[in-house]
């Protein structure tokens, strides 16, 4: 006999995969050039509930994606450091100078390298105002709207 605290949570399970598989719908709508007012009558749901779906699976799909082209990047150049090697270790040039490219690249890739500080001159009175800008939270809460609005396709 099931448990019932085992029972709600493979409720939560299946809840879970019903709203995953919604989500994915919804991405595949929009992506056939459905609005997000069309996405929420659908679903009956409402249209910031869309976004805010719509919004965290690219970024989901965004992380996954680079941290996937990230390994698949890695193990390429993994590889070509393997069939280089034994050139390296007899001592041909041409294939160390290729090993040290190949370092360069993985510790790029990584993110190894410190950040490299740069040198900008900037006027008195752009640095005041560029200072307010940063600051005013009108400002953010734009760039956020704009930010969301890219997302969405220009629709509101």
């Amino acid at each position: 006999m099931e448990r019932q605290g085992e029972g709600r949570s493979k409720r939560r399970r299946v809840e879970k995969l019903k709203k995953k598989l919604e989500t994915a719908e919804m991405v595949r709508m929009r992506a056939m050039g459905a609005t997000i007012a069309q996405i929420a009558e659908r679903y009956g749901i409402s249209a910031p509930a869309v976004s805010k779906r719509l919004r965290r699976y690219i970024e989901s799909v965004q992380l996954e994606s680079v941290s996937t082209l990230r390994a698949i990047e890695l193990e390429t150049l993994n590889q070509i450091q393997r069939s280089i090697f034994p050139d390296v270790l007899r001592g041909d040039l041409k294939a160390v100078d290729r090993l040290l490219r190949i370092i360069d690249l993985r510790a790029k890739l990584m993110g190894l390298y410190a950040p490299q500080e740069i040198q900008a001159t900037v006027r008195d009175e752009w640095r005041e105002r560029l200072q307010e800008i940063v600051q005013d939270k009108e400002v953010r809460e734009a760039v956020s709207k704009l930010t969301l609005k890219v997302i969405e396709g220009g629709k509101s």
